[in-house]
């Protein structure tokens, strides 16, 4: 069977201000997009945000007034539109931009913390350690039927609380979230195929172990 992949990108977009006596404040604007359609695989990223400072726009929402230290809540999570059972991965990607939105890869992601906490749910592996603590990858443990929806991936982001460094005073923040999908049907060696990762699943299809 031809083994097809679906991919999806959120992409979360924070400017960072430091003003005059320490006092900074976020704002946030969200977008989701599909990026590729293949086969009749298909699933949908959904951002929500319950944050007082959020605004709703067409593109997702908007932050403001956000200190460091301070939760920014916004969560997403994954839906299957369409006719096939899946299995989902999440690339998470955090880093700093200049006021254009070209990549700063000098300054320090390890700044910016994604927050999750739908553990029983999602295997989370940290790649910090060769994407210059830049990118993580969820693992969405049960087969995704038609018309359900995972449990949140993430849960927002919070910015190191100790941060005053004026270099990053007109630094945004930005973070992508692409989701992946594979049929469960020889999901196994479909999961090499696409994401060049071994699965290991129980006798109900669920995802016990994800090994490079």
């Amino acid at each position: 069977m031809k083994k097809v992949a679906m991919v999806i990108s959120a992409g979360l977009l924070l400017i960072f201000l430091v003003y005059q006596g320490s006092m900074a404040f976020f704002h946030a604007q969200t977008e989701v997009g599909t990026k590729i359609s293949a086969g009749t695989l298909g699933i949908d990223v959904v951002e929500e945000s319950t944050d007082r400072w959020a605004r709703k726009t067409n593109d997702g929402f908007e932050f403001d007034k956000v200190m460091p230290g301070s939760k920014i809540d916004s969560s997403a999570y994954i839906e299957n539109v369409e006719d096939m059972t899946v299995y989902v991965r999440v690339t998470a990607t955090k880093y700093w931009t200049d006021e254009n939105g070209e990549k700063l890869p000098d300054a320090d992601a390890s700044l910016i913390t994604m927050n999750y906490s739908n553990t029983d749910d999602w295997i989370a592996i940290d790649d910090s350690e060769n994407s210059n603590n830049e990118i993580m990858y969820f693992y969405y443990k049960k087969p995704l039927s038609p018309n359900e929806k995972t449990s949140d991936v993430i849960d927002g982001l919070t910015i190191d609380s100790g941060l005053s460094d004026q270099t990053y005073g007109d630094y945004k923040i930005y973070l992508s979230l692409d989701a992946e999908a594979v049929q469960t049907t020889d999901g196994i060696d479909a999961a090499m195929s696409e994401w060049g990762m071994t699965i290991e699943t129980d006798e109900n299809g669920n995802i016990t172990s994800v090994i490079d």
